[in-house]
């Protein structure tokens, strides 16, 4: 069931309410002091009136009196909303930091199924532009606006008061506005929220062809990618465009309207001022007045469009904390791994109606013992370790380690009794020591410094300084493929897990740095369950057991004698490979 907008900002609007909460006592303060400064605001017109009044009795010490008086209480009242406002701000801000806090620590724990489904682009926007707008409109926005309508509400009143049949004829030009106000309400939230998706499409299409910029520069897709980039600014613009005529036409009503009202009071106060049943004075408050009265009706225009905006925002916020692909609270614990792995009658699927990517996959792995997953490209190798770093839940079926089931162990044994070495290296900005570290504070320098001596990186590097300083840039854009494939093997050394985890790891390795990386993968695997996914039957050879993959099932399983004897497809690609002539570190690509 689809929520209607009125739904949605309520809903977005609690988000940002919980928000303020640990800042209520700043908020409590800004509340009070609320009614002074407008309290101060509808005295002015009054004391303009008394002043004007003794002028024309010629009371001159009166007049002095009012005239001072009225500067001192301009003076309290702009200390009064500068407090006010510093108190809003504050607290307004603190509260969207830890929205934008949360966001982040929601997306951070979702599975990598819920990043699958979602562009980047769009999930920065709900961390950087959209809880910008948010910030722009609730720090004063939310608060302004109530502090306007009190300013309505209290002047209209201080007006009934001085001239209440005056004051009634006005009150007829108040249906008009209420049409007026909600009727672009809603255009203007149409407007704002499409603005936002606008946006994040924008976002999702730069990142994207930022990320992409070298595969569009050898393809020259430079044009098409210019033209969607265009099509998508255009579009945005256009809205943009829409808005603001939206806005400025708002605007310009409600000038029209004051200056209608205005108008009103001069001609029904002509008679009642000849008669001298009402004083100029009193004229001049009630235009005074009025004037405050429509300027925060006019300049609710701007704020309406901003708070439109706010909502359709905050609404998206509060929609991706909703969208959740958490994994439960797992606290059962492997404290002593041992490294032995069981899939029991897997099968998965990415979506809910996508096709099966394993079917009935039974494989038991014991402790210590190297297995090569091998297959064509979509056979499930990569699938079957990514359910093993419980980035995936098994559709139907089991994933066990050491006897448990995979989704009840805690997440920290989990994480530290797997190692995991991926053909995709990312790298962070920082030194060479963050990037192994990764921000864990018991891993030391001493103990980075030995894998790095270990694997032999300190031989690949060359820098002048201390090689665990040395500087590595984003996505690790100044090391070869082979020094990036080498850190990442730094990152499972220092780590020392049980089960180590080599997703075709070696398939961007020169045959150089791999007889580097050979010695080290030699030192690492000992004692430990090794999974390959592999594609160089160097790696393939040395396994205890080969396991052949096609079509998300296992086609056959033994060691590289037994499926060569066998004359399976294992023996096939094999005499293909040796026909040919090709080295024993060539692909495995064509099975």
């Amino acid at each position: 069931m689809t929520s209607s907008p009125e739904q949605k900002n309520m809903h977005g609007l609690r988000l940002f309410l919980r928000a303020l909460r640990p800042y209520r006592k700043a908020i409590f303060i800004a509340l009070f002091l609320l009614p002074f400064g407008l309290a101060l605001q509808l005295l002015q017109p009054y004391l303009l009136k008394v002043a004007l009044d003794a002028g024309i009795e010629k009371d001159s010490d009166l007049m002095l009196y009012i005239a001072l008086l009225l500067v001192g209480t301009v003076f309290v009242q702009y200390g009064i909303e500068s407090v006010h406002s510093y108190l809003l701000q504050k607290a307004g801000h603190q509260a969207l930091t830890d929205v934008r806090s949360q966001i982040f620590r929601h997306i951070m724990a979702q599975r990598t199924g819920f990043f699958d489904r979602r562009p980047v682009g769009s999930l920065l926007s709900r961390v950087t532009s959209d809880t910008e707008a948010v910030g722009q409109t609730f720090a004063l926005g939310l608060v302004s606006i109530l502090g306007d309508f009190l300013l309505v509400v209290g002047t209209l009143v201080t007006m009934f008061v001085l001239h209440a049949k005056i004051t009634a004829y006005l009150l007829l030009l108040g249906p008009m506005i209420y049409i007026v106000v909600r009727i672009f309400k809603r255009l203007l939230r149409s407007y704002a929220d499409r603005i936002r998706k606008a946006v994040a499409r924008v976002n999702s299409t730069l990142e994207e062809n930022i990320t992409g910029f070298k595969i569009v520069r050898l393809h020259r897709r430079e044009a098409t990618s210019r033209r969607e980039y265009e099509t998508l600014t255009e579009n945005y613009y256009g809205l943009y465009y829409r808005f603001n005529i939206a806005d400025a036409t708002l605007f310009a009503i409600m000038e029209s309207l004051a200056a209608i009202t205005i108008g009103a009071i001069l001609y029904f106060s002509t008679q009642p001022i000849i008669s001298g049943a009402i004083t100029i004075g009193l004229v001049v408050a009630f235009v005074d007045y009025a004037q405050r009265t429509f300027r925060p009706i006019k300049e609710m225009s701007g704020k309406l469009a901003g708070l439109q905006s706010g909502f359709a925002a905050l609404d998206r916020m509060a929609g991706s904390l909703g969208y959740s692909e958490t994994m439960p609270i797992a606290e059962e614990p492997w404290t002593n791994p041992k490294g032995a792995l069981h899939f029991e009658n897997v099968s998965f699927r990415y979506g809910e109606t996508s096709p099966l990517v394993l079917r009935d996959v039974d494989l038991q792995i014991q402790p210590g013992e190297m297995i090569a997953v091998v297959g064509p490209t979509g056979s499930g190798k990569t699938t079957l370790v990514n359910l093993l770093t419980r980035h995936y839940k098994a559709t139907s079926g089991r994933v066990l380690l050491d006897g448990l089931l995979i989704d009840g162990i805690d997440d920290t044994d989990l994480r530290e009794g797997l190692g995991v070495i991926r053909q995709d290296v990312f790298l962070f900005e920082g030194t060479l020591y963050e990037n192994i570290a990764l921000g864990h504070a018991d891993i030391s320098r001493e103990r980075v410094e030995q894998a790095v001596i270990e694997l032999g990186l300190n031989t690949l590097l060359k820098t002048d300084g201390n090689l665990l300083d040395h500087q590595i840039e984003e996505g690790g854009r100044n090391l070869s493929a082979g020094e990036a494939q080498l850190i990442t093997l730094a990152r499972v050394f220092v780590r020392n897990p049980s089960i180590v985890l080599l997703d075709e790891a070696t398939a961007r390795i020169d045959s150089v740095t791999e007889s580097v990386l050979a010695t080290a993968l030699d030192r690492l695997k000992r004692g430990r369950t090794v999974v390959a996914v592999a594609h160089r039957l160097s790696t393939v050879q040395s396994a205890d057991r080969i396991v052949v993959m096609c079509d998300g099932q296992i086609e056959e399983t033994g060691t590289h004698r037994d499926l060569v004897q066998q004359n399976g497809l294992y023996a096939t690609l094999w005499e293909q490979r040796f026909d040919s002539g090709a080295p024993h570190k060539e692909s495995l690509d064509s099975l």
